[in-house]
């Protein structure tokens, strides 16, 4: 299901493989071509209920550089796919 999420909605998934290199060229040019874009496509999550507050929340599942970035160039919302 596509839908279109606060980006605060989301959290990391603690398990990811890969990481971010916050200091890449390519990186850097992610975050600076969605400043001016905006965010295009969408990131994979699940949803999940805290355990604590019983509230939805989003655990990422692909799309951590996409994710990263969105966050880093002050993207309040982006496109998931559930």
């Amino acid at each position: 299901m596509l839908k279109t999420v606060s980006i605060g909605l989301i959290k990391e998934n603690a398990a990811a493989l890969r990481t971010v290199n916050r200091k890449s060229e390519k990186y850097l040019g992610l975050i600076e071509s969605m400043r001016i874009q905006g965010f295009a496509g969408v990131v994979v999550v699940r949803e999940k209920t805290d355990p604590d507050t019983n509230s939805l929340y989003y655990e990422l599942c692909d799309g951590l550089h996409r994710y990263s970035a969105a966050k880093e160039a002050g993207i309040t919302e982006i496109g998931v796919d559930i």
